[in-house]
């Protein structure tokens, strides 16, 4: 927006003095000469007074008028006016204290002169009388120093609106240091601005609005960076909102398609007012007033490092009588996570971390009989237990499912599923498979049925 500039107003007025003319001027219509009274110049008034003048937001001085503008070399009246003096709320920063009115002046003979209403439009406002033309009234009256003319009063925002704003309001705000971005299964919220800032857009009569008594506006603009492949599930389950001083506005509508927005809340003096991203039935929070992140949960996605290599293998072999039975994976990873497709969440104060695995296989030897017929079924490796988890030397996590149980298949690749404290900063992983072995129905191996037990491995892993 444009500010006024009262200085130089005095200069503007004696300048303003210097180009009047009044009645007995010889003035010029289309090269005619006519009626230096200009009785049409009423008509012009009178439609400013109705339509420019009257503008809700605007402040007229104590006196205006209308003026036509003359050219001194060749006695011409142009098909404009400037009517004022008057500073309408939109023109802050503009130069002068002018509105402009343009017309179609009718020569009717005699010297007479018409303009039918219809043709009668407002240009610029805001304007200083242009160089090289007199400003002309019959009655040679000057218009009133711009000085004497205030700025009108912007009205007052609503406590506690929350709106959006434009890009621009925001291009000398702060660049939040850290922890300005929330992270969900379906976006990135990232804070890019932040900042106070004096006024509100507005609309139709209102180009702005001041804060409310006792009341600021803060605002952040953020980019959201949206993720590939989010299920319906998700989708729908997207929100946006803001706290401001305990209640929460919805700009659902407003925010959750777009890549980059401005959001402005007012609050009072000193206070915050927060965004609010939910998914998934989670909400996370971020600071208007630091565009820092304020929220506390998730915090599995908050951490310096989340993905981590491993090269840990497991290849052993068991006998039990008859009976013989070789397994192996390898451990390539650990990746850490608050958020799971099948599980959702993790628990308050837990995060997930995914062990991932590849390789495996389970093989029974081929024991044979005389006939050739094998003697054992294919082994089977227990679905749970094989995998127990250690954090910061307490037995603090769990496996949620995952593990690698195997019946006999070389499987490429999978996960572990842990669920371990948020604030974990060592994990012991000891993998330690068990299973059974059962006979064929038309064989007699020794022994026929059991189970067995591989020996474990243990390896460990700093998250920090």
């Amino acid at each position: 927006m444009r500010r006024v500039k009262d200085a130089g107003v005095v200069v503007l007025a004696a300048v303003l003095s210097s180009l009047l003319v009044a009645c007995g001027t010889t003035v010029r219509v289309d090269g005619a000469k006519v009626d230096s009274n200009v009785p049409y110049l009423s008509v012009l008034e009178q439609a400013w007074r109705d339509g420019s003048a009257s503008d809700k937001y605007a402040q007229l001085a104590k006196e205006t008028h209308c003026w036509l503008l003359r050219d001194p070399s060749t006695e011409a009246l142009q098909p404009r006016a400037l009517c004022g003096p008057i500073r309408h709320l939109s023109d802050e920063g503009a130069p002068g204290v002018f509105d402009e009115l343009r017309f179609e002046p009718k020569l009717e003979g005699d010297g007479q002169v018409s303009v039918d209403a219809s043709t009668i439009s407002v240009g610029q406002t805001g304007i200083e009388p242009p160089g090289g033309v007199e400003l002309y009234r019959p009655d040679g009256k000057a218009p009133l120093a711009a000085d004497q003319v205030p700025m009108p009063e912007a009205p007052r925002a609503d406590r506690g609106v929350v709106a959006l704003g434009d890009d621009e309001l925001l291009a000398g705000g702060g660049v939040p240091a850290k922890n300005n971005v929330i992270y969900t299964p379906s976006e990135d919220v990232k804070v890019v601005k932040f900042g106070r800032v004096p006024r509100l857009q507005g609309g139709g009569d209102a180009p702005y609005y001041d804060p409310a008594e006792n009341e600021e506006f803060l605002a952040i603009t953020v980019e959201i960076d949206r993720q590939d492949g989010g299920d319906e599930t998700i989708e729908s389950s997207r929100s946006y909102s803001v706290r401001v001083d305990g209640k929460i506005k919805s700009i659902t509508e407003n925010v959750r398609d777009a890549s980059q927005a401005t959001i402005v809340a007012s609050v009072p003096i000193g206070k915050d007012a927060e965004l609010i991203a939910g998914v998934a039935g989670l909400d996370q929070t971020i600071s208007f007033r630091t565009g820092e992140r304020t929220s506390k949960t998730a915090a599995g996605w908050y951490r310096e490092k989340s993905e981590f290599d491993l090269n840990k293998s497991f290849d052993d072999r068991v006998k039990v009588g008859q009976f013989e039975c070789r397994h192996r994976v390898t451990f390539v990873g650990m990746e850490i996570s608050a958020y799971d497709r099948l599980e959702g969440w993790a628990p308050d104060g837990q995060m997930w971390v995914y062990l991932d695995w590849v390789d495996r296989l389970t093989e029974t030897e081929p024991q044979v009989t005389q006939a050739g017929l094998y003697q054992y079924k294919d082994a089977k490796i227990a679905a749970t237990g094989s995998v127990a988890v250690t954090v910061d030397g307490r037995a603090a996590g769990k496996v949620v499912k995952g593990e690698p149980a195997s019946e006999g298949w070389n499987i490429r690749e999978g996960r572990v599923l842990l669920q371990v404290p948020d604030s974990a900063k060592e994990i012991e992983i000891t993998y330690g498979p068990k299973g059974t072995f059962q006979a064929r129905s038309y064989t007699d191996p020794s022994p026929r049925n059991g189970s067995f037990s591989f020996t474990p491995i243990t390896f460990g892993l700093s998250l920090s």
